[in-house]
């Protein structure tokens, strides 16, 4: 089975079935939202049903996807993995092999534990995207995020004030790009310096 090469969150877009795979709680949020957004700009009608796969009762996955009278696409986005029910597993794993129309099925694990490894397995055989939502580690990858909030936000920063932001927040992507959010708030002009 060809193994599905991994999306960048950035790059996270709907599908039958996506897994956001990583850790990165900032990334697995702008994933989820990335995804939403784009398909609540394709059909504002979409609903969104969240859930617990660590509480899950059997069932929920068909009973939260099945149509609605006037035919509203759904997103449903499945938290906890890494603690999920057997019943989860069963139910995700009939869902894989037959996606539910009109749905669109999102669900996170950390990727830090084996618990539904035949699932994440499924999914990364073919079955579906896989969003790459791991931490940020090197320094590179963090001045890339870093840049690309700037860019986001219509600004530019020089690599002196780059440079500084990263390694000042560089132990939490979050609050690296709170820093960036509120230093593009407090400042004019099309580039910041250090």
């Amino acid at each position: 089975m060809a193994r599905t090469p991994m999306t960048r969150w950035q790059e996270a877009a709907p599908a039958p079935i996506v897994l956001l795979l990583g850790k990165e709680e900032l990334l697995v949020s702008r994933a989820n939202r990335r995804i939403r957004d784009i398909l609540r700009m394709e059909d504002e009608g979409l609903e969104v049903h969240d859930i617990d796969a660590g509480s899950y009762d059997p069932g929920t996955l068909a009973l939260q996807a099945s149509p609605s009278l006037f035919m509203e696409p759904k997103l449903l986005r499945v938290s906890d993995l890494n603690s999920m029910t057997d019943a989860f597993l069963d139910d995700a794993m009939a869902m894989i092999d037959d996606p539910f129309d009109g749905a669109t099925v999102v669900m996170h694990h950390s990727g830090a534990t084996t618990r539904g490894k035949r699932l994440l397995d499924a999914v990364k055989g073919g079955k579906g995207i896989v969003v790459d939502c791991g931490e940020l580690k090197y320094d590179s990858d963090k001045q890339a995020f870093a840049r690309a909030e700037f860019v986001e936000a219509g600004r530019e920063a020089t690599p002196g004030a780059q440079n500084l932001l990263v390694k000042r927040f560089s132990d939490s992507i979050g609050s690296l790009a709170g820093a960036i959010a509120q230093l593009v708030a407090d400042t004019t002009g099309p580039k910041i310096s250090s």
